[in-house]
């Protein structure tokens, strides 16, 4: 990881995300925030979305990366409020292979 390095990225050109940060990889290399479908997986380096899990209904409100960052776990809730979800719901994603 270099500091003091700055990037920049075409508002126009670039998809991205504007979701709410949910977990970085152990080596920096990717981030998941949530999107209005699931969980989106942006490379850290380039600032673009490599991958995009979807899920079928609730909301990611969580979300952990494997040690390997081959895996990304969402934690989802289906009802009740984001902070006090009872539906214990977890969907695991093969990010890279």
């Amino acid at each position: 990881m270099r500091t003091g390095a700055v990037s920049s990225y075409n508002l126009e050109t670039a998809k991205g995300s504007e979701g709410i940060p949910l977990a970085v990889s152990s080596d920096l290399r990717w981030a998941a925030y949530r999107s209005d479908e699931g969980a989106d997986v942006t490379d850290l380096a380039s600032g673009k979305v490599v991958y995009s899990a979807r899920l079928e209904s609730g909301f990611a409100v969580s979300a952990a990366f494997s040690a390997g960052g081959r895996y990304l776990v969402v934690g989802r809730c289906l009802n009740g409020h984001h902070a006090r979800s009872d539906s214990g719901i977890l969907n695991m994603w093969e990010i890279q292979t």
